[in-house]
């Protein structure tokens, strides 16, 4: 786990959970020094991806990243033939670019209290079909041009 220009309140909040991050940087972390922690965790997670392992890296404040460096450690994830897989989760206010899959929260619903919170015309992924089969890939394309009101 990657914790990113994070206030050092929810640093204190995730060492009390007994989770320590593999690098927890404050707000106060110039962006090249959060950029260069955030590619030692991915270069260690892609050697071991690279063994045969499988390894799931979380970056909790993308944001706090340059934009370079944000889509850089987002282009990371992989699945190697013959060998491990590495999976990037991250939390960002806005995409990248880069992104496979994209899970939006509405703000409205989220205000509301009411949970999920998703926004699913603006929440995607590349090839739906392998998650919900063609049939729900056709639902969901539908269903977002309804909500854009394209026919």
């Amino acid at each position: 786990m990657v914790l990113a220009g994070v206030r050092p309140e929810e640093l204190a909040d995730w060492k009390a959970a007994e989770i320590e991050p593999a690098v927890a940087l404050t707000l106060g972390t110039p962006a090249d020094a959060l950029a260069q922690a955030t590619e030692r965790v991915l270069q260690t997670a892609r050697r071991l991806a690279s063994r045969g392992g499988n390894a799931v890296v979380l970056v909790d404040g993308l944001d706090a990243l340059a934009p370079a460096a944000a889509r850089k450690a987002l282009a990371s994830a992989r699945n190697l033939a013959e060998s491990g897989s590495l999976t990037v989760i991250a939390t960002a206010a806005e995409p990248f670019g880069g992104e496979t899959t994209v899970i939006a929260l509405d703000v409205l619903l989220t205000s509301t209290g009411r949970f999920p919170a998703l926004d699913l015309a603006a929440s995607g992924t590349i090839r739906p079909e392998l998650l919900v089969g063609d049939a729900g890939a056709e639902a969901i394309t539908q269903a977002r041009a309804s909500a854009l009101g394209v026919a």
